[in-house]
């Protein structure tokens, strides 16, 4: 899928991206995929965050380090020059306490989407198949003036009735009809 850029600022600090909100999942996935704003003491004016109360931000605090000496990026925190503020992206995007664990979760299953939604429409198509079969049925025997009923229509009987006698007659030769016709007996 193709995500269009145009949606969020060049500019990922998170006081343009709030004004940015409600969050569609598109917007979402561009800002996510720009990643967290995490400037360098560099990208600074001065070369240097600002001092506040004698307090200055560290770029260190955008790495996490492990006892055993690993490290990682905090994903989540991003720091806006405007307010000389750190902020949780994912609280931004999702508006939730939950917010770390919801845009995960939605990472991970994200691609299970397309494949059930695939399933789903095969699974759509394939009925609409049956129920055009179904329909073929009944005009043909509404056509030749046929009833539908006999006098006993068991699935068990061996004569069953003009409809469910054409239906089966259809199934043996239609796959999806025939499998639907011995779910639903």
């Amino acid at each position: 899928m193709v995500l269009n850029t145009d949606l969020v600022p060049a500019d990922n600090d998170p006081v343009n991206l709030i004004k940015l909100a409600p969050f569609s999942y598109e917007k979402r996935k561009c800002i996510l995929r720009m990643g967290p704003h995490q400037p360098l003491k560099e990208d600074m004016p001065e070369r240097k965050f600002p001092v506040r109360n004698g307090r200055s931000f560290q770029v260190s605090w955008f790495t996490k380090i492990f006892p055993d000496g690993s490290s990682s990026i905090r994903e989540w925190m991003s720091y806006s020059k405007i307010k000389d503020k750190i902020v949780c992206l994912y609280c931004i995007l999702v508006d939730h306490i939950d917010a770390c664990i919801k845009i995960k979760i939605e990472e991970q299953s994200i691609p299970l989407l397309p494949s059930l939604i695939k399933a789903k429409n095969e699974q759509v198509a394939a009925n609409r198949l049956v129920v055009e079969s179904i329909i073929d049925c009944l005009l043909y025997l509404a056509q030749h003036s046929l009833a539908l009923r006999g006098h006993k229509e068991n699935w068990t009987n061996y004569i069953k009735g003009n409809f469910k006698d054409l239906l089966c007659l259809m199934g043996k030769y239609y796959p999806p009809l025939g499998a639907y016709i011995e779910q639903h007996k």
